[in-house]
């Protein structure tokens, strides 16, 4: 059986939009965090799945060895990618850009929450050679 159990304040779901080949760029959403869905079927793996106003991009393909997450947790300040990442935000845009050895481009037109928004543009100005743009 799955539950919701609801989001705490401050929270926002940052989903990852990929290219077709999840290596060239991604795009970058917020969306208001309304819970997570818990199944207690599978209490060994204890992944609760964010549910969010909006939808979840789909997944990248295989991209290893560079890490292409599905979503990412935003609070005040800081980003979680679970087991993966945790760190500042403008860290998470080079993480995201860099790791693995990529080289993949960073797009932040979707992100509206201002914190975000504020983040993004300030890392895009300092790196502009890893900044996608439509």
């Amino acid at each position: 059986m799955a539950f919701v159990v609801p989001s705490a304040q401050n929270q926002l779901l940052i989903t990852l939009n990929y290219d077709p080949t999840g290596l060239e760029w991604v795009d970058l959403f917020d969306n208001a965090l309304v819970g997570w869905v818990i199944d207690e079927a599978e209490p060994q793996t204890f992944e609760p799945q964010p549910r969010a106003i909006g939808s979840l991009a789909p997944k990248a393909p295989d991209t290893s060895p560079v890490i292409s997450p599905h979503w990412a947790l935003a609070m005040p300040g800081v980003v979680f990618v679970p087991d993966l990442y945790r760190g500042d935000i403008p860290e998470f845009f080079t993480w995201l850009s860099t790791n693995g050895d990529a080289d993949r481009r960073i797009g932040g037109q979707g992100l509206v929450y201002p914190n975000l928004q504020n983040a993004y543009q300030s890392w895009a100005r300092l790196n502009p050679d890893l900044v996608f743009t439509r």
